[in-house]
């Protein structure tokens, strides 16, 4: 959110480079969604820096790389995990929770695999999970899909109301 274009000089000062807008965000914000990790892993520098902008109490929520979340569908994805997470050790406890954000296609029939992803997962972390076929909000059964894990977590599709995005709810005051 601290790129976010139309917060340039709104929120965050306007004469900002890029490398000095999540100092700038963290003065009045104290967490973020990090959905750049969704498209990219970002390199070991880039992380330091995120780290030296904010303060300890500052939290992170970053998305899975989607190399993992919908190219692999969690299958296969120990590797590029190994990789994600340690790339982003530098956050520490600022790295609140990693979101595993589902591709639409992932119906309540891939539960199986997510099941086997999380048992897989580093226990030291959190996790949050994004479903987003349809059937998960229309089957009226969505309410009790649930998957124990071995960690003692679960996940669940609860009853929600499906809103489409407009593009007039970013340009609100």
């Amino acid at each position: 959110m601290w790129t976010y274009a139309p917060w340039q000089g709104r929120y965050l000062p306007g004469s900002l480079s890029p490398r000095e807008r999540l100092r700038a965000y963290a003065t009045w914000c104290n967490a973020v969604e990090g959905n750049t990790t969704f498209y990219a892993a970002p390199t070991l520098d880039t992380v330091k820096s995120w780290a030296g902008q904010t303060t300890p109490d500052f939290r992170f929520i970053l998305k899975l790389p989607k190399l993992i979340t919908h190219e692999r569908r969690l299958t296969d994805a120990d590797e590029p995990l190994r990789a994600f997470l340690a790339a982003m050790e530098p956050l520490g406890p600022r790295a609140h929770a990693f979101w595993i954000q589902l591709s639409p296609s992932f119906s309540p029939a891939d539960l199986g695999a997510l099941a086997g992803f999380l048992r897989r997962l580093p226990r030291e972390y959190r996790y949050c999970v994004e479903v987003r076929h349809r059937e998960f909000f229309d089957d009226p059964r969505s309410g009790r899909y649930y998957i124990e894990t071995n960690t003692g977590t679960g996940i669940c599709a609860s009853k929600v109301r499906v809103v489409p995005p407009s593009k007039s709810s970013h340009n609100r005051e």
